[in-house]
Parts: C-alpha cells; sequence; structure tokens
C-alpha cells in the first residue's frame, strides 16, 4: 500500500479540485439513455419476486410429486404382496386337491403333498389372516 506525504496529499487534492470530475458525471440525459441505465444494479433478476414465487411453487410441488411417489411405492410393494400370497394360496389349493384325488385311488406319491396341508394359508392384505 502507497504511503502518502502531507505534501503528496496536498498536490492530489488540488489536482482533483482542478479538475472537477462530479461537475461532468451528469448521468444520462435521454429517455433511452436512463431506461439503461436503470438496469446497472440488475445482473440477473432471479431474486425478484416473480422468480422467488416460481421457485417456491416448484419446490411445493417437487415435496408433494416426492410424497405421492412414495405412497405409490408402499401400494405397489402391498398389491405384489398380495397378488404373491393369492398366489402361493392357489398352489397349495391346487396341491391339497391333487392329494386328495391321488388318495382316493391308492397314489402313494400323494404323500409329498401332505405337507401343504399343516401350513396355513398366506393372509391377505384384504382379508386379514385367517387359520
Amino acid at each position: 500500500m502507497r504511503v502518502w506525504t502531507e505534501e503528496q496529499r496536498q498536490k492530489q487534492r488540488e489536482a482533483i479540485r482542478k479538475w472537477a470530475p462530479w461537475r461532468r458525471s451528469t448521468g444520462p440525459r435521454t429517455a433511452q439513455g436512463k431506461r439503461t441505465s436503470s438496469m446497472n444494479a440488475l445482473k440477473h433478476g432471479m431474486r425478484s419476486r416473480p422468480w422467488r414465487n416460481l421457485r417456491h411453487a416448484l419446490y411445493t410441488q417437487r415435496l408433494y410429486v416426492n410424497w405421492v411417489q412414495r405412497n405409490l411405492d408402499f401400494i405397489k410393494k402391498a398389491r405384489r404382496s398380495e397378488l404373491r400370497a393369492h398366489k402361493i394360496n392357489k398352489m397349495k389349493s391346487r396341491a391339497n386337491e391333487l392329494y386328495a384325488n391321488a388318495s382316493l385311488y391308492g397314489d402313494r406319491s400323494a404323500s409329498r403333498a401332505r405337507f401343504y396341508d399343516r401350513s396355513p394359508p398366506f393372509p391377505s392384505i384384504k382379508e386379514g389372516y385367517k387359520e
């Protein structure tokens, strides 16, 4: 940083008073110049009220979409689980039918299906657990 002596400061003061730059800086004089200079401080406009309102609305929408997505994922998982349980119960009932029909005719391989008689059916989401 430059260190000014008292003489240098006095000389600089006199030079600036002689130039009088404040007399020439009057700003824009025409309407177009005034319109242009009024935009000097504006860099991008992203902090103006309409932009803030838009950003807030988009943020709120994103929160809602995420909420809907989470709920849809839960519903899809529940539906898949229900369909899987229905499919397993259907397979069990078919195996029990085969076992019943095979035992009527004395088929010895039907003993493999006895597991399905002992296992409880899977609960459905709508119905709850039945024994």
